[in-house]
């Protein structure tokens, strides 16, 4: 009676293949919890752009403070990293360009936040002009610079 059976060769083969496959779909999984991430950054940046805009037609652009909206609205923790968020949260205003604008930034925590870490900083933004009412919404791996929305 003949026995057909694999070689330890063909089953380290199939091992390997299997191992390559696993590590593709683990980085395709990664990357795209990380963008659910982001997703919820804009929401919270969308939620605060909301209340900037209701605080613009009630004050005036001239009363126009971001840091107290923000801080009124935020949960405790979201403008530092805290073992909560994925991300720290911060707000910039200033008048140029004929008009103002607005600029929301979530960084991505890569100490002290929630668990898993990022292993570099990155950004998801807002940018806003109250002037004009255009909006400008953006991810970069480079600190956006407030300034830059000025032709």
């Amino acid at each position: 009676m003949y026995r057909h059976a694999f070689t330890l060769l063909e089953l380290i083969v199939v091992i390997i293949i299997i191992g390559i496959l696993a590590s593709l779909g683990f980085v395709a999984y990664s990357y795209q919890i990380e963008k659910a991430r982001d997703v919820e950054a804009v929401r919270i940046l969308s939620g605060w752009l909301t209340l900037v805009d209701a605080y613009y037609l009630e004050q005036g652009w001239q009363a126009i403070d971001t840091s107290v909206i923000v801080n009124n609205l935020r949960p405790a923790g979201a403008l530092d990293c805290s073992p909560e968020y994925y991300f720290r949260y911060s707000t910039a205003s200033y008048v140029s360009c004929g008009g103002g604008f607005v600029q929301l930034t979530a960084t991505r925590c890569t100490s002290n936040g929630k668990e898993p870490q990022a292993a570099q900083a990155r950004y998801v933004y807002i940018r806003k002009s109250i002037a004009n009412n255009s909006m400008v919404m953006g991810k970069s791996d480079i600190r956006p610079n407030v300034s830059e929305a000025c032709p």
